[in-house]
């Protein structure tokens, strides 16, 4: 009820829809805004809420998502992905550098053949599942999405956040807005709230499928000059990654399998079976779930392995005994995120759990020991408040919505520096060394760093604590700076000017890079003698990539007579040439950035995301072609049975189609190499047999109206042309062509009404008509048309008698006005005489 409050508030101000992703490592769900309509979720294509966040591809090559792709994993664990966010940013070791981390690609057989995706593709084929139930749960007059807000965890780095918007990129999207999923929480806590006025520190404690996080959040709701203001200001966020739901669902998948390995004596343990590893991990899943609502459950799986059934019962203090450890880490994230947000128990006025496996009662329990409190605020829906949150703040930011003023501070966790390198000319090794961004700084915001340099040089980004560094950049270009100078004999090194660019997303870039170097010049101007010699300053920079410019006058030399009323004027100026940079990403380097898919790694990303769409295309219309045949010799066998088609067909006729669908339908167990044109082609086939019945059933029950019809058609036009034709004969009107032409088509129209009557009349029910009723109905409309045509023509109108008001020269007063014979000469009209002869 509040939401929907809080929806009035949202106006549509064009014909476009935007959608929130909350992508976690388990599950994904999606909400969409869209103009009149609100805030709500989109469902997939098993009108669910959530879709695990997995794909899966067969040994055929076809990609499997959702719950498909989970059943498939358990038998071909091998091919199947079930924690796709998770792999962003994935690296190993290299070979001939093992310090040194390079991208890791999923490999998956597919036949005989190994197939290499990058993860920022199986990233990207999620994003394209959620892009599609987006779109489907939109009007149709509306365009597809393009815009979207995505959820991340906090300990999402540089890498992982990059290749998350690569990923989006090649889903077809726009560039996302990316919002860590506790700051989403806690504003949607802040648009739930009731209170006018709100300033509150609260506590997010999320636990997922992959970690556990802490983040202390500053959220407050004040007033504005016209509208309500809401800010969340994150203060710290901290995690553990070690605390998941899949940590706690693989213990007790090993509890499973040590309990059934006991039932095996003599045989090898199932946990070097990853087929029968793939299968538990999915149903004790289940079985942690029952176990946060029960003190005990069953665990019963048939066939487990070699056809061999097993049943467990556990209750929840084994549970908590086997996972002990783990549930001892839950107070690790919540005292760092206190501890470097600086704030105490006593000043949360709220704690809020978050996350699936959040539910688990010892996770509650230890939350509140730690805290020191009684109880937790429980005011948010656990699974789709950070979706809501996130696209509550993609509305704020779109311009496509209107929506209430959001403000969302998030403070980087590290200093940011930077390691500029020295040039060639320089004497010196080491590089300089400058602070960019200090620890709890605000996102987003841009920093600008001016130096000295005579030639190319590189810098590195990098996180005070972390390794390896952000991004290595080669800056080049500089020595064109030098080259615009007219004087290059004594050159002082360019003045470099480097702007830096942290976004909400917490990503770095170079913003700008230029390079601007000054001399002085004598610049000559011829002026009036009479004028003032005083030179103008410049008007300013121009945005153009190279640019030289005069900034100030320094000295006017002696003026040399060119003319009794000109001279030249020598004035000595300052001019600032100014180059914009080149800045390549060095790829090679040990460094985070080095981890991101290059123009090249994308354009080859987009041509396999390509090929498997139009794969999955194809395939999609070969299953639809199949699935209409089968359903179509249902539909037809069905029809063959109908008493009144009986009427119009014999036994022979109907068998020989039922032999035919048996046919079919036995063909159909062995087209394994079928394409779809041979499924439309067959199914066009058997439906013209049957439908050639279903039209004689139609004829037999259209005919006598359509006879009728045009009977009672050719009698009127008959009679009704015939008084016109008189009509227009005693006018001797031009139109008589017309009506001629109409009575020969009556009269053909008659004779092909005689003659399909007289085929037809040697004809049964059950054999093909002699015409069809609707080349009757056609006629029947012809004839109409035709006569509704002659009724509309014009008799010819008489010519008028004169009369005396109408005698020509006759004017007003008695006065005669008739031209002369001369004056109707030279008018060009012609005289009595002249009329006469005509």
């Amino acid at each position: 009820m509040r939401l929907a409050i809080w929806i009035l508030g949202v106006l549509a101000c064009a014909n476009a829809a935007m959608m929130a992703v909350d992508l976690g490592s388990q599950f994904f769900k999606i909400a969409i805004i869209k103009p009149g309509t609100g805030l709500e979720i989109a469902f997939n294509e098993q009108s669910k809420r959530k879709t695990p966040s997995a794909v899966a591809f067969t040994d055929e090559g076809e990609r499997l998502f959702g719950d498909a792709a989970v059943s498939y994993a358990t038998k071909y664990p091998q091919r199947s992905f079930l924690d796709v966010r998770t792999l962003l940013g994935a690296c190993s070791s290299s070979a001939e550098d093992p310090a040194k981390c390079i991208r890791t690609n999923a490999t998956v057989h597919i036949g005989e053949e190994e197939h290499q995706y990058p993860t920022e593709v199986l990233a990207a084929m999620i994003l394209a599942q959620a892009k599609k139930f987006a779109s489907a749960s939109l009007d149709s007059s509306l365009d597809i999405v393009r815009d979207s807000v995505i959820t991340v965890p906090s300990w999402f780095g540089q890498v992982q956040r990059a290749a998350l918007v690569d990923a989006s990129k090649l889903a077809g999207l726009n560039p996302p807005v990316l919002i860590n999923t506790n700051t989403a929480t806690a504003l949607k806590m802040l648009f739930d709230s009731k209170e006018k006025s709100l300033n509150q520190t609260v506590l997010i404690y999320d636990v997922g499928s992959s970690s556990a996080s802490a983040s202390v959040l500053q959220i407050s709701k004040t007033q504005g000059k016209t509208d309500e203001v809401l800010t969340v200001d994150a203060l710290a966020h901290a995690w553990d990654t070690e605390l998941s739901g899949r940590a706690l669902d693989e213990i007790l998948a090993n509890y499973v399998a040590e309990k059934f390995d006991e039932t095996r004596a003599g045989s090898d343990s199932v946990k070097n079976i990853p087929r029968v590893m793939a299968r538990l991990r999915k149903e004790v899943q289940r079985l942690r779930e029952v176990l946060s609502a029960n003190t005990e459950a069953v665990f019963n799986v048939g066939s487990l392995h070699d056809d061999q059934d097993f049943r467990l019962q556990i209750s929840r203090s084994e549970f908590e005994s086997l996972a002990g450890h783990l549930f001892d880490r839950v107070k690790i994230p919540v005292e760092k995120a206190l501890k470097d947000a600086n704030v105490s128990t006593k000043d949360l006025g709220a704690v809020v759990p978050y996350g699936g496996v959040s539910r688990i009662p010892l996770i509650q329990v230890r939350l509140l020991e730690t805290l020191g409190l009684e109880s937790l605020t429980k005011s948010v829906n656990t699974d789709e408040g950070a979706v809501f949150g996130a696209l509550w703040y993609g509305a704020s930011l779109s311009s496509l919505v209107k929506s209430r003023k959001v403000d969302v501070v998030e403070h980087l966790p590290d200093s940011i520096s930077v390691a500029v390198g020295r040039d060639n000319s320089s004497k010196k090794v080491e590089p300089q060394l400058s602070r960019l961004f200090t620890s709890g700084s605000k996102t987003p915001q841009r920093k600008t760093i001016n130096f000295k340099r005579m030639g190319d040089f590189n810098l590195t980004l990098f996180a005070d604590n972390q390794e390896p560094p952000i991004a290595e950049y080669m800056i080049g270009n500089v020595a064109s700076v030098i080259g615009k100078m007219k004087d290059n004999s004594t050159v002082i090194p360019p003045k470099i000017s480097i702007t830096f660019n942290l976004d909400k997303a917490g990503l770095f870039e170079i913003y700008k890079a230029e390079a601007t170097i000054e001399e002085s010049v004598w610049v000559e101007k011829v002026v009036n003698a009479t004028e003032s010699a005083t030179p103008t300053q410049s008007s300013g920079e121009t945005q153009s990539e190279e640019t030289s410019e005069s900034v100030s006058p320094e000295e006017t030399a002696d003026a040399e007579p060119t003319s009794n009323n000109t001279k030249v004027e020598r004035t000595m100026q300052t001019v600032v040439h100014r180059v914009n940079l080149s800045k390549s990403l060095d790829r090679n380097a040990n460094a985070l950035a080095s981890r991101r898919m290059s123009p090249s790694d994308l354009a080859r990303a987009k041509q396999i995301l390509y090929k498997l769409d139009e794969k999955d295309r194809k395939r999609k219309e070969r299953s639809d072609a199949l699935n209409s045949l089968e359903s179509s010799i249902f539909k037809l066998r069905e029809e063959l049975y109908n008493e009144e088609l009986e009427k119009v067909s014999t036994e022979e006729e109907r068998d020989s189609i039922r032999a035919k669908l048996m046919e079919e339908e036995d063909w159909i167990f062995d087209a394994d190499k079928a394409t779809t044109q041979d499924f439309t082609s067959k199914e066009k086939k058997l439906r013209e047999m049957v439908g050639r019945l279903n039209f004689r059933l139609s004829e037999l029950s259209s005919r006598p109206e359509a006879v009728e019809n045009l009977k009672r058609a050719v009698e009127y036009s008959r009679t009704a042309s015939a008084d016109i034709r008189q009509l227009h004969e005693e006018k001797n009107s031009p139109e008589l062509p017309k009506i001629e032409a109409f009575i020969n088509e009556l009269e053909e129209t008659s004779k092909f009404l005689e003659d399909s009557l007289a085929s037809q009349s040697g004809k049964t029910d059950m054999d093909d008509p002699a015409f069809r009723s609707a080349d009757l109905d056609s006629r029947t409309q012809a004839l109409t048309k035709g006569l509704t045509r002659l009724t509309k023509l014009r008799l010819p109108t008489p010519a008028p008698s004169p009369s005396e008001d109408d005698t020509p020269g006759r004017v007003e007063g008695g006065e005669s006005s008739a031209p002369t014979e001369e004056s109707a000469s030279e008018t060009g009209e012609p005289t009595p005489e002249e009329k006469e002869d005509l």
